[in-house]
């Protein structure tokens, strides 16, 4: 599965009690997509606005 791993999620009940646990295969490719941003705005100047 390489980078993307798994994503770990708890199930709470009202009170935020656990009721449950799962996971599942990351799928989202969120680590590549910030790499490529960082990449994709080398030298670009950030501006607050």
């Amino acid at each position: 599965m390489g980078r993307r791993g798994l994503i770990r999620q708890l199930l709470l009940d009202r009170k935020n009690e656990q009721r449950d646990f799962f996971e599942f295969a990351n799928t989202f490719r969120i680590q590549e997509l910030l790499e490529e941003m960082l990449e994709y705005c080398h030298g670009i100047e950030v501006l607050d606005f």
